[in-house]
């Protein structure tokens, strides 16, 4: 197999782009908050079947992400490092195995374009940042699909071995919907390369694969059935997926379109091209993976259009398929003359994309007051932008190739900046950061109803939370010290009108970051409470 000197070359950006600065900026976003946390509960206590977060049952997510946290938190210590790390490390390997697959089965500048794309784009070098297990899933779901098409192609047993080992890692990742869509995707993908038969879907359904299937994924999930006597499971399969599919949860909701938006802007700023794309994979869906990978973003946009629920971490899976779309296309233009005219809107729509960074952030921070200070941040961009323009100038040339390289080179520039100086000064805002300096971590500690799920992280020991009113007082006026008392500025108020304002010495308060409530710590002296 011949490897293309520029996909040597680009698996290194890859690797630093994906773990740029991860070890300088706080644990704070929610997700990362639960999820680092409660791998670190399952690591402190050495329990890798029950999952808790605050040591309260967490019945959101399977366990394997906690697992590699863990195993970085063994290695590393409980850092933000530990946490991220193999989370850029899956989006690594699903870089690698996208263009080796796209490289078997299509060719070699489809392949590099491929993995430029998934180099290149903010969100997915965002995506492979975030402690949550949606690097492991994009991975292991990749793998899956890829495993089954190279088995369809040529059907050699390893590939069916490989199929259900990835399907399994999956489902340890996130649960049934890595069975699901894949499922769906390829009963479309068989139906459409006119191989739907009895005989195929049989030759998939190996006894053998089904059992090795069952062997990896199914003893975890019965374990923590009977450790929970049902608990996880009810919470897991009812409420983070059936009731995520057919109810708006957390306020996650959105319009029918949204989940192709999500995968639009996850392949910025290849994405600009995404019409010629997907007209080019239509009339060329006789390459086999050019099919799979279409049906694969059409399935990923259709199912959660459908869904009440809406993220954009639900359609990435599907980006590693975008960009093999997106990868052909880029072949298709950059190796004969093409008349720049035809893609004019395209290159346009880039540019103001490439300078609305500077510019937005610039005049666009001081409309929030707690980051207007920050504005000047916008200045940062400047080279991006001033490279993206760069890259118009070759394409207005017809050097389409060095145009879409120095268009990636130019948000890979921008992934630099923001994680190494835009988005670690932002953090050094938010409230836990400075919250934690305002008392000593082995005080006695509470937390009145909500209160920011990123302090679990740092304290790292379980946080007293109080749910109801009637039992606040009690636990305020217990020991012999004054605690420290964890809420949010609209439960703050109930507790001041009820126990008078005296008794709580206010120690910190500020907005959380792009939310429009505020967290509070206060010392709460028990000899003058009411």
């Amino acid at each position: 197999m011949n490897i293309d000197k520029r996909f040597l070359i680009l698996v290194p950006i890859a690797a630093l782009l994906y773990t740029a600065n991860i070890w300088d900026y706080s644990i704070y976003i929610l997700d990362e908050a639960k999820n680092a946390t409660c791998a670190h509960e399952m690591y402190d206590y050495s329990n890798y079947i029950v999952p808790y977060f605050n040591a309260e049952l967490r019945t959101d997510k399977p366990p394997l992400h906690y697992y590699f946290m863990s195993l970085a938190y063994a290695t590393f210590g409980a850092n933000e490092f530990a946490a991220r790390l193999f989370s850029g490390v899956f989006g690594l390997l699903t870089l690698i195995i996208t263009y080796f697959a796209t490289l078997r089965l299509l060719d070699k500048d489809s392949a590099f374009y491929s993995a430029l794309v998934l180099a290149a784009s903010l969100q997915i070098v965002v995506q492979f940042h975030l402690a949550v297990p949606d690097p492991y899933l994009i991975f292991f779901v990749s793998a899956t699909l890829f495993s089954f098409l190279l088995y369809d192609q040529g059907h050699d047993k390893k590939w069916l071995w490989l199929f259900y080992t990835a399907i399994a890692l999956a489902v340890l990742s996130k649960g049934p919907i890595a069975i699901a869509l894949p499922g769906v995707i390829i009963l479309a993908y068989l139906f459409f390369s006119g191989k739907l038969s009895w005989k195929n879907i049989f030759g998939i359904l190996d006894l053998r694969g089904i059992a090795l299937f069952l062997v990896i994924a199914l003893p975890w999930y019965l374990a923590v059935h009977f450790q929970t006597d049902g608990a996880w499971t009810d919470g897991f399969f009812f409420k983070h997926n059936l009731q995520r599919f057919t109810n708006r949860m957390e306020g996650h909701g959105g319009s029918f379109y949204l989940p192709l938006i999500f995968i639009l802007t996850g392949t910025l700023p290849f994405s600009v091209f995404a019409p010629q794309a997907f007209i080019h994979a239509w009339k060329t869906r006789e390459n086999k993976l050019i099919l799979l990978a279409f049906i694969a973003v059409v399935t990923f946009a259709i199912f959660f259009a459908i869904s009440r629920t809406k993220l954009p971490s639900y359609t990435s899976p599907s980006l590693p398929f975008m960009a093999i779309l997106l990868g052909h296309f880029f072949k298709k233009i950059s190796q004969q003359e093409t008349n720049v005219k035809r893609h004019l809107i395209s290159f346009l729509v880039f540019g103001v994309i490439v300078l609305a960074f500077p510019l937005g952030i610039y005049f666009g921070l001081p409309y929030d007051k707690s980051l207007a200070n920050l504005s000047y941040l916008g200045i940062y961009f400047i080279p991006m932008a001033a490279i993206g323009l760069v890259s118009l100038f070759y394409a207005f040339k017809g050097k389409m190739y060095k145009g879409f390289v120095i268009m990636g080179l130019s948000f890979m520039i921008g992934s630099f900046t923001f994680f190494y100086v835009a988005f670690p000064k932002v953090d050094e805002l938010n409230p836990v950061t400075e919250g934690l300096k305002t008392f000593d971590h082995q005080d006695r500690i509470v937390a009145y109803k909500g209160f920011n799920p990123a302090y679990c992280f740092y304290i790292h020991k379980p946080i007293l939370r109080v749910r109801f009113f009637k039992d606040i007082m009690a636990e305020l006026k217990k020991g012999e010290e004054d605690t420290i008392l964890l809420t949010y500025d609209k439960h703050w108020k109930e507790l001041k009108e009820a126990f008078g304002e005296e008794a709580f010495e206010l120690l910190h308060v500020k907005n959380n970051l792009f939310e429009s409530k505020k967290s509070m710590v206060f010392r709460v002296k028990r000899a003058e409470l009411k």
